[in-house]
This record gives C-alpha cells, structure tokens and sequence, in this order.
C-alpha cells in the first residue's frame, strides 16, 4: 500500500468562483509517495468531509472528486463541486463553527482511502456567511432610511474643519512652483534645479542568435563595430576608482548564463585591479570577474550560477578600475542570455537537499522528463589513493567523461580490485539511498558550476579550494581530476591522495 503525504497549499474562497457560485471553496494540495516522490499526473480519488464543532465531529458535508494531479504533483479541486455523498454546502451555517475540513486519498484513483487529514477552518470559509448577514446593507444609498441630504457646498457642512474655503498665496505668486521637464541627447532635465535622469542607451537587437535560441551580447575591438556592448578604454590619469557602463535592453525573457572576459590590448598596470561585472537594472550581479597585472591576457569566466531576466530589462557590462590601468588597455567581455526557462518547469533546484545529499545540477531530457545530479553531503575521504592498482589500463569502460556510474563499476570490477575512490562511494548510503558512485569529470565540473550555491548552504562541508578524484581514467598512469579552485586538471594514478564525494543521479 502507497503511503501518501499531503502538503495542503490553499483552502480558499476563489474570487471568479465567488462572481459564479459563492457557495464554493478552492482546495489545493501537494501530493507525495513514502518515499517523498511527487505524485504527478495521476488520477486520484478524494473523498472531503466537513465536521462541525470537534475534529471528529458530524459530518454536516461530504463529497467526493476524482483530481488528476499536474507535473508538481498539485491537486486542486473545488469543493461543492464534487459528487454530493450526503448534505448540502450551500446551506452550511458557518456561524456554527467552528468547522473542520476531512480528506482522505486513493492514490489509484478509486475509493479505498489510504490517508486521512483533518484540519481546521478558520477565518476564510466564514466569507459564505457574509452573504446571509441577516441587516445587511445593500451598498446603495437610496435604501438607506432616515438619509440626510448630501451637502453641496461647504458653507453647508455643520463642521467644515479640516476643509480649504479659501487660501493665501505665501509668496504672492501662483506660477513659481511649475517645474517643466526637457530633454537633451540622453537626458531628462527638470527645471529649478530639479535634477536630471541620464537614459541608457538602448540596443535591443544582436547579430549573434545561436541555432538554440540564445542571445550573445559581446563587446568587440573597434567600439563603431559592437553591436551589443562596448569597449572602455582606461587611462593611468585615473588614480581613484573610477567606471563606465554600457547598458542595453533585454530583448526577450531569459536566463542570463555566462560572463566572459579578456583584456584584448596591453596589461593591467601594476598594483591594479580591473573588474568586470554584469549588472541588472543597475543592481551587481553574482556574474563578476576580476583581473591584476600577473593575469597577462588569460580569459576569465563566470558561469556559477545563472540570473533571471524579463523583456525590457536592462543589462549593463561595468568596467571598474581601482588604482590605475596602462594606458590603452581595452577588456572584451561576453555575455549569454539562454532562452526562456521559467523556474517552475522544475520539481527539484540547484542547493535543494534532497536524495540523500544537495542537488548540484538539474535538466530535462528529449522527453520532458526531469533529472539531476545530487552530491553527498560530506566528503567520504580528505585524501585517498585512487585505486590499489598503479600502471594499469583499465580502458574505455571508466574513460567516460560524463557516465561516472559506468566509471564507478569498472574500476571496482578491474582484476586485483581491492580497495579505490570509486568503492568509497558504491559502498556509501544516505538516507535509504545506495546507488552513489564516483562522478565523472564532467559531474564534477558541473558541480564546479553550482560551488557558489552550494557552499553558501553546506559551509564548511562545501567544495573549498581543494582537489577531488573524478572516475575518468585519462591513460594508464592518469586520472582526471577537478580542482575547485581553478577547474580540472590530470594527475598520476599512485603519485597524489586527493578527496572524495559521492554523486547519484535521480
């Protein structure tokens, strides 16, 4: 027998219902299994009962429905709508309370009821009496009786306190206080010193539409070419900190994925920093960059988390100097607005705890169905070997770079096995789960993504600037590594013991 938990969302009076019928309550509920799987698209039979004055009072009302819940396992149901199995909900008499709502839920879609929730109903359902109110006044003032005659002026109030009748023009003149607005180039003035408002400049278009839908906004070398963005030249003159934006328009809803940045001419000076940043509505984003005159030209990126943007938002690069740059040094900077996913396509999110650890990673397949990538919550070693055997090919079975699971079985399988990283974690359970493995190098480099949010939420049981052993064999004496400070990395199977965390997908 499925063993159901109910998370009830809502209880209340909706108000096109109320314009149709006001003798109706809206009823929503979240449905999980025993094992808290969300109950989705599934028929399910209900049976409600209302009981006055105790929990387990009379039944003055019940009715039964048959919902079907949606993706999120949602059930919502209007009650009074059902099949009546005995009373009438219109003629409930809600200054009787109190009053107790009953369910009870087939998850098969049929009458044997496996759960039973009782609670009570407060302040809501007691809108229905409103209507019966036995002196209620119809709103209109002609049906008032004894009504006084609506003055008309204010010599006619028997106490005018409190209303203007006449004033006196302090300063003698009735115009001084007019302001007028102007506008000139990119600007907005307000007369009398009232201030000014600089306009961004808007640019909602982009030549550069990838095949999947995604916008990429880039700066160029030449500032008359961009398109999307432009370069900001500094000049050693600057000695405080000191920075210009471009700012554009957002031209669809969307994520905000990825910042890439370079300088593409001469250096950062030195005992400068130079700072890339996106900013949304003027407001910094998490998706920032930063560079000192030891990073050369290296590229830099920032794809640790991705921010949500509407249409019409706007978007601005910032390049921000502390100290002084050389003279000419121009940044390129490239930012991509993937296409619209709205956050509640998905049951589970990046930093949820849930499978037995923190989820790291979600997406969908071809079908529309959900996965994702959940981590342990502890390490299972600060430093271990990878595998007892040293100089030994395994081969392509635990060469994947994205199937740890496949990795995990070949490394434990592999002839004179007898203790690895990848045992570690196919021995490990949490919370009833055992089917953990030691993840790819691409698990862990998408898990490299999401340290940001995931060590915000697990502190010091987060991924620090340390090295874990990913499954990947790169060669006979090599394995593929990630390196939370910098990304991935190859190393000698026997030369180095580095951490371990197990991963599972659901």
């Amino acid at each position: 027998m499925n063993k159901l938990v109910i998370t009830i969302l809502s209880c209340i009076i909706t108000a096109s219902g109320f314009a149709q019928s006001p003798d109706k309550m809206s009823y929503q509920a979240v449905i999980r299994n025993s094992s808290n799987k969300l109950v989705a698209n599934t028929a399910v039979g209900m049976r409600i009962s209302i009981l006055q004055t105790l929990a387990t009072g009379t039944a003055v009302y019940v009715e039964t429905q048959k919902p079907t819940t949606n993706l999120n396992g949602l059930a919502s149901i209007e009650i009074g709508s059902g099949t009546v199995v005995s009373g009438t909900f219109a003629t409930i008499d809600w200054s009787k309370g109190p009053y107790f709502i009953k369910t009870e839920t087939d998850p098969a879609g049929g009458t044997s009821y496996t759960i039973t929730g009782t609670s009570q109903l407060l302040s809501v359902p007691y809108a229905l009496y409103a209507k019966k109110a036995a002196n209620g006044f119809s709103g209109n003032y002609n049906d008032l009786t004894n009504k006084p005659a609506i003055p008309t002026k204010v010599s006619e109030l028997s106490n005018d306190k409190g209303y203007i009748s006449k004033f006196t023009e302090k300063d003698s003149s009735v115009t001084n206080e007019i302001q007028s607005l102007s506008v000139r180039n990119d600007t907005i003035f307000l007369s009398k010193n009232g201030g000014f408002v600089v306009l961004p400049k808007s640019n909602p278009s982009s030549n550069s539409v990838t095949a999947n839908g995604s916008y990429y906004f880039e700066s160029t070398t030449g500032t008359l070419k961009a398109n999307d963005s432009a370069i900001i030249k500094y000049s050693s003159s600057y000695a405080i900190p000191y920075y210009k934006e471009y700012s554009f328009i957002i031209p669809k809803d969307g994520l905000i994925k990825n910042l890439i940045a370079t300088p593409t001419r001469n250096d950062v000076a030195t005992g400068s920093t130079v700072t890339i940043t996106i900013l949304i509505n003027n407001k910094p984003t998490a998706l920032s960059v930063s560079f000192t005159n030891s990073d050369g030209f290296n590229i830099k990126s920032n794809t640790t988390s991705s921010i949500s943007v509407k249409q019409g938002d706007f978007i601005a690069i910032q390049y921000k100097s502390k100290g002084s740059a050389a003279p000419g040094t121009n940044f390129q900077a490239k930012v991509e607005l993937a296409p619209n996913a709205p956050n509640n396509e998905f049951a589970h999110y990046i930093g949820e705890l849930y499978g037995g650890g923190i989820v790291v990673s979600v997406w969908k397949d071809t079908s529309g169905a959900e996965h994702g990538l959940v981590a342990s919550l502890k390490d299972l070693s600060s430093g271990t070997a990878w595998s007892n055997i040293k100089d030994t090919l395994i081969g392509t079975s635990a060469q994947s770079n994205w199937d740890g699971q496949a990795n995990t079985k070949a490394i434990i399988t592999q002839k004179g096995h007898k203790f690895s990283a990848a045992q570690m974690c196919d021995t490990f359970t949490s919370n009833g789960y055992s089917d953990w493995y030691l993840p790819s190098v691409l698990e862990l480099s998408d898990c490299f993504k999401s340290a940001f949010i995931i060590n915000n939420i697990l502190g010091i049981n987060g991924f620090g600037n340390i090295v874990y052993w990913s499954s990947t064999e790169y060669n006979y004496q090599a394995v593929r590594y990630t390196n939370f400070s910098i990304g991935n990395g190859t190393d000698s199977k026997d030369r180095n013991y580095y951490r371990v965390r197990a991963f599972r997908k659901y």
